[in-house]
């Protein structure tokens, strides 16, 4: 029998991966979520138990971590960790296009309409947003999040807890450092440095983050 799954992160993002799971045939027990505000409160008809650190009584369920910035997401995932959750589950909507030689790292979300093609490595806990598209023979870090509708060509490398933005486009063949942050709409036509953070068409650099 499929274990529960509790969804860490009531928000937007949160509804979406309960609309993902009910397709799925999967019973979703509830929700957790560090801005929790008292007994009672509801996400999508179901409860909102506590904050994150509240996984620990649940560890009879499978989690979920629908949780939209990489760091904030890889935060959360070492935090249950550090307290012995291991349980997370991989989400593949059932209208995603997903080729024969893609592997899925363990707690991934492959959104709605999405497109992974052929021998692509998606790293654990990566969000693959509805609509986006990933191109033969790239390389996508840990808890990267790829937003709606954005394309990534082929031989692409993107590393851990990097975001690109809606719509932004890449350029086969180009590199995103660990942690860079490519902005909506952006056309990338060249490697993202470490932490960068670019934005337009093409893409400039704007700032680098911690």
């Amino acid at each position: 029998m499929t274990k529960q799954l509790i969804i860490v992160g009531a928000s937007g993002l949160g509804k979406e991966v309960f609309w993902l799971a009910d397709r799925l045939g999967l019973v979703v027990r509830g929700f957790l979520d560090d801005a929790f505000d008292g007994p009672g409160n509801e996400h999508c008809g179901r409860p909102v138990f506590g904050p994150i650190d509240d996984a620990v009584d649940h560890k009879d369920a499978a989690f979920s971590i629908a949780i939209g910035n990489p760091r904030t997401r890889k935060s959360a995932v070492e935090r249950m960790q550090g307290k012995g959750i291991q349980d997370f589950m991989t989400l593949i909507d059932p209208t995603a296009c997903v080729g024969p030689t893609v592997n899925i790292g363990k707690g991934s979300i492959i959104c709605a309409g999405s497109m992974a093609t052929y021998d692509i490595d998606i790293g654990p806990f990566t969000l693959l947003d509805r609509g986006a598209m990933i191109g033969h023979d790239s390389t996508i870090g840990a808890f990267t999040t790829i937003a709606p509708l954005a394309s990534l060509s082929g031989n692409v490398t993107v590393g851990e807890t990097v975001e690109i933005g809606t719509s932004a486009v890449v350029r086969q063949g180009l590199s995103l450092g660990r942690g860079s942050l490519l902005g909506m709409g952006a056309v990338l036509v060249r490697d993202l440095q470490e932490n960068e953070v670019a934005a337009g068409n093409p893409a400039k650099t704007l700032r680098f983050v911690k």
